[in-house]
């Protein structure tokens, strides 16, 4: 295979992962009292003040995208935090707690 053949076998593939959800996790917000579950399978269940909804999210490695009864949420990544709107800072939790 020659280096460019290579170089594009490579560009399809980080093309194809970076189109992928993340990887499953459970984020938290004390200060609003929401929790983020993300599932692998694109799905997120999304918790405020006691109610929870389904939602749906896409992610790249700047941002998630969480689309649910209630519109869409941007949220920026930053290492283990999601930065949401109005200041929300989500910090990723074991899926124990």
């Amino acid at each position: 295979m020659s280096i460019r053949s290579s170089l594009g076998v490579a560009g399809l593939w980080l093309a194809v992962a970076g189109c992928q959800p993340a990887a499953p996790g459970v984020y938290r917000a004390e200060a609003a009292d929401a929790t983020y579950r993300f599932e692998s399978d694109g799905r997120a269940y999304v918790s405020v003040l006691g109610t929870t909804v389904v939602a749906t999210y896409t992610a790249d490695a700047e941002r998630v995208i969480v689309s649910g009864p209630q519109g869409t949420t941007v949220l920026t990544r930053k290492g283990d935090l999601l930065l949401g709107p109005t200041g929300m800072v989500l910090r990723r939790v074991d899926d124990a707690d």
